[in-house]
């Protein structure tokens, strides 16, 4: 529809019809044999109202969903399809890690795919609205619902909130197997007082501003649709009712311009804080304030028409909200195709899919790469090399074997080992030798491996930094005893190098030392700061921006000038030790290590 379309059809809507928008039931309405009684009616629902709402909660399937939304539209006066919508925070049927899992492992662009993921499967079933993503920043532990967050920091919180609204938005909501996303909860929900859920929340405005705003703006930035309000109190004004929160900060300074839904029974609950006197009172206070649904109260039905007819409260902001609901069923192409997506034969090929459960399974692999300990297998016997590298797999380990005999140092540099496994007899140096070239940058524990059991080779290797010997033959089971001991005695946790390798070239992240050839070269500290961002970034260029504010931000303030002066001073260290051109010069870009 276009916008005069729109205009004209909420025109000719009834004001009993637009109320009803403003509403949301539950599925269970819609069955043939379900009659409003007892606390269902004292809210002030009616038959009427359920033939008339908006948007539905709870209800999924595409069948389920097609019937309820057929047989809705045959009856509404104006055919307005049915808005559905549900909570699918992790995933759908295939289910992600949860929301502060997610969080834990910076990787915002796998949370997209998944959330992607997730709007595919719920589509196909029907579901036109998920709420999510919760970007309530978390610092209180007791608060029972920390697990829906990504955690406590508000960038990494924005990052994550807007990579999920695209993942379930895409570029246009009307596009194939997206739905609309619905960021909550605005706001402050999850700071209550002492960590009680629906608690007052107290902040100061700088606090507020500056820590718990910025997620949801960042989900706003990326258009999200839809965005629920709190639970909770702010400064003493519940938000369902806050215009100040509401109008104030959501729409005009934020920007946002989709529609504003309750939480469950949140206008009601603006009387169990003391803030309004009766539902009634409720209504006014929630519907000044710009809260578009109103679910699961019966509070708007039962109350705006008459506080309209009344006078308490003008047409115009029944209207203003209603537009909205019928703005975002139009962005979702429910006019044109009010079964958007709902399709049972492909429920039956996508959920659960092979494709999706492999995206569920990345996570796991994405854990094990982060914390999984790397050994090292110095070995040239191919059998014996592969057989300690299968069985310590199997223990939850990452093993590999080393490939060139001739530079075992640069590959232990650029892999990073936590543990190094040693044979004595090797082609072009011994384990001796290689073991002390590591000693030299690292105190990575060394376990000797080697037939030679003597006492004298034994004494060699603990002479030579070796931390343990196993002599051969030797059993599996005992070599990974020694191994899991050894990283115990060593670590607290799972950790990577310090170190980093280019050309041969190693640098010690901890202590500023550069190693080549056997050589250390001294590096003051800016020398040492630049040589690492560049190392860290080794084939891509990187800016002189970037140059100087990491430096900036190791308290080493440095302008154009001085950044070239160290520059020039680090290249000719460099070239000195044999390092010629090591750092070039990308016109325009920066400086490249490549």
């Amino acid at each position: 529809m276009t916008k005069e379309q729109l205009i004209a059809l909420l025109n000719d809507m009834s004001l009993e019809e637009k109320v009803n928008q403003m509403s949301q039931v539950i599925g269970g309405f819609f069955d043939d044999d379900t009659v409003i009684t007892g606390p269902m009616a004292e809210m002030g629902f009616t038959e009427e109202n359920i033939e008339l709402s908006g948007s539905v909660i709870g209800s999924m399937g595409a069948e389920t969903v097609k019937k309820i939304q057929k047989s809705y539209m045959e009856k509404h006066p104006h055919h307005i399809p049915l808005l559905f919508m549900l909570d699918i925070i992790n995933g759908y049927k295939t289910v992600f890690p949860i929301p502060l899992g997610q969080g834990a492992t910076f990787e915002p662009e796998l949370s997209e795919k998944c959330a992607a993921v997730a709007a595919k499967e719920a589509s196909v079933s029907g579901l036109h609205v998920t709420f999510a993503p919760m970007t309530d920043l978390v610092r209180d532990a007791r608060w029972g619902r920390v697990m829906e967050s990504t955690g406590e920091d508000p960038y990494l919180n924005g990052l994550f909130c807007e990579s999920m609204v695209k993942g379930f938005q895409g570029e246009n909501l009307s596009d194939e197997y997206k739905i609309a996303a619905c960021v909550k909860h605005f706001a402050g929900y999850g700071a209550p007082t002492a960590g009680r859920d629906y608690n007052t929340v107290e902040l100061s405005e700088h606090t507020f501003r500056e820590f718990y705003l910025p997620s949801y703006k960042a989900g706003i930035d990326a258009g999200a649709a839809l965005v629920m309000t709190s639970f909770n109190t702010v400064n003493g004004i519940p938000a369902t009712g806050n215009k100040k929160l509401m109008r104030g900060i959501l729409r005009d300074e934020m920007g946002f311009d989709g529609v504003l839904i309750s939480d469950w029974a949140a206008i009601e609950e603006t009387i169990y804080h003391g803030y309004c006197a009766d539902k009634e009172d409720a209504a006014i206070r929630a519907v000044e304030a710009g809260v578009d649904i109103d679910m699961m109260t019966g509070i708007y039905c039962d109350n705006l028409c008459r506080l309209v007819r009344e006078g308490k409260i003008p047409e115009s902001l029944v209207d203003e909200c209603c537009m909205r609901i019928l703005e975002l069923k139009n962005k979702l192409g429910l006019f044109e195709n009010p079964y958007k997506d709902a399709d049972e034969e492909k429920e039956q090929q996508l959920i659960l899919c092979k494709e999706h459960r492999e995206l569920a399974s990345s996570w796991e692999d994405l854990e094990n790469e982060e914390y999984m300990y790397r050994i090292m297998i110095v070995e040239d016997d191919e059998v014996i090399a592969n057989a300690i590298r299968q069985h310590l797999v199997s223990w939850g380990m990452e093993a590999f074997c080393v490939q060139d005999f001739s530079d075992v140092l640069t590959e232990f540099a650029a892999t990073g080992p936590q543990l190094v496994l040693m044979d004595i007899h090797l082609p072009f140096f011994n384990g001796y030798h290689w073991c002390q070239e590591i000693r030299k940058v690292s105190k990575v524990p060394v376990l000797f491996l080697s037939s030679a059991s003597d006492n004298m080779s034994i004494i060699m290797a603990v002479n030579m930094g070796g931390d343990d010997f196993i002599a051969k033959p030797f059993d599996l089971n005992v070599l990974t005893a020694k191994v899991q001991a050894l990283l115990r005695r060593t670590y607290e946790f799972a950790g990577a190098t310090n170190l980093l390798e280019h050309k041969g070239a190693i640098l010690d992240k901890e202590n500023g030392i550069l190693t080549y050839q056997g050589e250390k070269i001294e590096l003051t500290k800016n020398e040492w700061r630049i040589l690492q961002v560049l190392m860290e970034h080794k084939g891509k260029a990187v800016s002189r921006d970037t140059l100087m504010m990491r430096l900036w931000e190791s308290d080493s303030f440095v302008d154009e000038n001085t950044l070239s002066v160290n520059v020039a001073r680090l290249r000719k260290k460099l070239d000195g030790a044999g390092l010629e051109n090591f750092i070039a010069t990308k016109k325009g870009m920066g400086y490249i290590v490549e």
